[in-house]
């Protein structure tokens, strides 16, 4: 029995039904397995992307903890990061023959706050490993 009050969940994915494939796309990956040759820029991206993602995570969750709202810097950078990897991963499973732009998928406002979470991590990153390279030498 369905409950028809029921909020719609919070998230979406639409892949719409390609009327037509490329055949030559087709044959080449299955022949040659050419789609992974083809998205390296984009696993590789994608890697680093996902591990700042990993980290905007757990820093939203002590957020959470302390204030009970998901900041939303850290919130468009996660966001942007599952669109990126759904819009490649629908590329290599054939939903979608139009190659996936190297962007975040965000519009400019998101965009913006995405970046802006970004820079705080890189830029904590880089204290970090800063004050690793200082302690280091510092036991000399």
């Amino acid at each position: 029995m369905s409950n028809n009050n029921q909020k719609p969940y919070p998230v979406m994915v639409t892949v719409e039904y390609p009327e037509h494939s490329s055949r030559w796309l087709g044959l080449a990956t299955i022949l040659v397995f050419i789609k992974p040759f083809l998205l390296i820029p984009h696993f590789i991206v994608l890697y680093a992307y996902g591990m700042i993602s990993f980290a905007a995570f757990i820093a939203a969750q002590f957020a959470i903890l302390f204030t009970g709202k998901y900041p939303k810097p850290l919130f468009m950078l996660v966001k942007s990061v599952m669109i990126w990897q759904n819009r490649v991963n629908a590329y290599f499973m054939g939903l979608a023959d139009k190659y996936p732009p190297l962007d975040m998928g965000l519009n400019e406002e998101e965009t913006k706050e995405a970046r802006k979470a970004l820079a705080w991590i890189i830029g904590i990153v880089v204290v970090i490993f800063l004050l690793v390279i200082a302690l280091s030498f510092g036991n000399r």
